[in-house]
């Protein structure tokens, strides 16, 4: 994993007492089109336009199912949400 992602972190080797070797990740670089710090602008600028909406005009999420990272955090921005799990 290391060999396929390593440009795209910064990280150091570790041994552990088995002398077996990891690698931990110290900080996510990103790559062009790739996961990285790159999505924090797009969920940045997805945040922004829907605070935007809220003051402007009547938000509603609807929810179905479960939302984590940004949708999470776009249900409780807006306040007004409904969670439906069928």
């Amino acid at each position: 994993d290391h060999a396929r992602i390593g440009s795209s972190v910064i990280s150091h080797e570790t041994k552990l007492p088995s002398g077996e070797t990891r690698w931990v990740i110290d900080t996510i670089v990103g790559k062009e089109d790739g996961l990285g710090v790159e999505n924090l602008t797009g969920s940045g600028a997805i945040a922004g336009a829907y605070s935007k909406a809220y003051n402007e005009t009547f938000t509603l999420t609807f929810v179905s199912g479960r939302t984590v990272g940004i949708g999470a955090y776009l249900a409780r921005l807006g306040m007004r949400c409904i969670q439906r799990l069928d």
